[in-house]
This record gives C-alpha cells, sequence and structure tokens, in this order.
C-alpha cells in the first residue's frame, strides 16, 4: 500500500438537525493492489472549538478584572498572575511566575502572636 499526497481542512458543516459543527478533515490517496483510491478523516472538533472560546473568554475577564488575581498550583506556586496583580504588588508578572506566594510575604511584618491574659 502506497499513499498519495495529503491534504487538511477546517471544515464548518450543517447537521442533519440543523445545528453547524466544526471538523478538521484530512484527505489523501492511496494505492491499494495497484488502483489508487480517495481516502478521507473526518474529525468532529466542535467541543474543542467551543472550549477554546471558552477559555478565550475567561482569561480576557480575569485579564480586565480591577482586581490582583493569582492562580496557583497545589504547592502555591504561581501559575499566572494578572495585570492588575502585577499594579498592586509591584511585581512584575514574569518575576511571579514559578515563584511561591511566599513572595508577597512583608518581610518587615512581624508574625502575628496571641497575647496570654492570666
Amino acid at each position: 500500500m502506497r499513499t498519495g499526497t495529503v491534504g487538511r481542512a477546517e471544515v464548518t458543516a450543517r447537521h442533519r438537525s440543523g445545528s453547524t459543527r466544526d471538523f478538521v478533515l484530512t484527505a489523501g490517496t492511496v494505492e491499494i493492489g495497484g488502483e489508487r483510491c480517495a481516502i478521507a478523516f473526518w474529525e468532529d472538533v466542535s467541543e474543542l472549538r467551543r472550549a477554546d472560546a471558552a477559555n478565550r473568554l475567561q482569561t480576557t475577564a480575569l485579564q480586565a478584572a480591577g482586581n490582583g488575581i493569582v492562580i496557583t498550583d497545589t504547592k502555591g506556586v504561581v501559575q499566572w498572575v494578572n495585570e492588575a496583580f502585577t499594579q498592586l504588588t509591584g511585581y512584575a508578572a514574569a518575576e511571579a511566575l514559578g515563584a511561591s506566594t511566599r513572595l508577597l510575604r512583608s518581610a518587615s511584618r512581624a508574625k502575628p502572636s496571641i497575647a496570654r491574659c492570666g
């Protein structure tokens, strides 16, 4: 079996129900038993496209928020900050990314203590 040129295209198609779906179409030719045949694969990427659009919308909203927002992993290592965070803290995003949130603790602040009443 020999394969020929393969092409790839993004296609929006109308479903029988009337809704539209996004596909990635990969097509080419193959030679089987001396006969040249066309072959095509359709991959439905509709959910991926919707998830990408939702992600872009959420990122835009978080970036535009006036409150400082920091996203960390479970160990407190900074994964993402918005512009308000950099303005409020003075840390550039590049400084904060990959650092522990401990960087926000002020060295001049004493640890709180509990007074004994007696």
